[in-house]
């Protein structure tokens, strides 16, 4: 309980359009109800689930939702609050294109007191080298998370998602963390992720602010465009229902949705 206590505190007093709004909680005796805003595409988790079937983000909407995260944790980080779960689970999406940040179940209040953490926390595949090795931290464990969220966005998978969680925190001590050898992406999506998020050395790593400022968010889509391929994606059908049919994307109903696939 004290836990979803602390993430009701949190994101009840972080209100901010790139954060998913809190309305109110209820004591339903053995049980808390929290009522959040609803966001009608679901999470970028969903969107993912279907790059093995084709759909793919360009990455120009994968620009947009990057910035759209980015100002909500320039926000965050202002009132020196850390979320340390950034992933794909935790970004929900709107048909009307608004991109939100949740689940603040390991977020944490920095205080004048206590300005930096050593509490290991978060999902593996996203952790920060000095999350893992348990030093001091702040703020911009936050800013890996996201260089490994545009990793995942553009390839499909976080780095080193083969191996277990543990030998997994491993590599990302001993190892480059780095786009594929294949990876298709612009030299601008390249040097804003491994040259600007992921520094192992946080003092180098650069802020959120300062990565609203990169070259490759100016080429973002824009939040009706975005809007747009949320709309042929979701069609007339739940992301969960898609499902390919004879090289073409399907809704339940047998009828395609209106997604092109690449």
């Amino acid at each position: 309980m004290p836990l979803i206590l602390r993430e009701i505190e949190i994101i009840a007093t972080s209100a901010h359009p790139n954060i998913v709004r809190y309305i109110d909680c209820f004591d339903m005796g053995p049980e808390l109800w929290v009522v959040m805003e609803y966001m009608s595409a679901g999470s970028l988790y969903d969107i993912i689930k279907l790059y093995a079937e084709g759909v793919r983000l360009a990455e120009t909407d994968v620009s947009y939702i990057t910035s759209e995260i980015l100002v909500a944790l320039e926000y965050m980080h202002t009132l020196r609050r850390i979320h340390r779960d950034i992933k794909v689970d935790n970004v929900l999406l709107s048909l009307d294109g608004s991109v939100k940040l949740a689940d603040f179940g390991t977020a944490v209040q920095l205080t004048f007191q206590r300005l930096r953490r050593t509490t290991l926390t978060g999902t593996p595949y996203y952790m920060a080298p000095e999350l893992i090795q348990r030093l001091p931290y702040g703020e911009k464990v936050d800013i890996w998370s996201i260089g490994i969220s545009v990793i995942e966005l553009i390839e499909g998978e976080p780095p080193f998602y083969e191996l277990d969680p543990n030998a997994a925190l491993d590599a990302v001590l001993d190892e480059d963390v780095r786009f594929s050898a294949n990876a298709i992406c612009t030299n601008e999506c390249r040097n804003f992720v491994e040259d600007c998020c992921l520094q192992r050395d946080p003092q180098i790593r650069w802020s959120a602010k300062q990565l609203l400022e990169h070259e490759w968010l100016a080429s973002k889509e824009t939040k009706e465009g975005f809007a747009s391929f949320l709309h042929e994606l979701y069609g007339r059908t739940h992301l969960d229902e898609l499902k390919i049919v004879d090289g073409k994307l399907q809704g339940a109903d047998g009828e395609d949705p209106g997604c092109i696939l690449s």
